[in-house]
């Protein structure tokens, strides 16, 4: 499992009315800003709309990472791992808000 050292992660997630999304930010090897998005429906997306797909898995969630899970087809069109543990300090409301999606898909 890669493990990846986040410099943002925010949520704009509203589940009253079932949209917004979680956007997770780091440097790669290079010092390149990349970024991965998750929505409330379960879309998540690569810098670019052409490396997209749907239905991460969200193994756990702490204080200081989080473990998301693809399927093969879909981490190969998100240039990630199958396996992905983002680490950083997430804030309350972020937290709260990677738990309910956990619980929603």
């Amino acid at each position: 499992m890669d493990r990846i050292n986040l410099y943002s992660v925010v949520s704009q997630l509203d589940f009253d009315y079932g949209e917004g999304c979680i956007t997770f930010s780091w440097r790669d090897v290079d010092g390149i800003c990349r970024s991965l998005t998750i929505d409330a429906d379960g879309h998540c997306s690569r810098e670019m709309p052409i490396r997209s797909g749907s239905n991460p898995e969200i193994v756990s969630v702490t204080k200081d990472h989080v473990q998301l899970r693809f399927r093969p087809e879909l981490a190969a069109t998100l240039e990630l791992p199958p396996e992905v543990r983002f680490l950083g300090e997430f804030p309350d409301d972020v937290l709260a808000d990677l738990r309910h999606l956990k619980e929603h898909f």
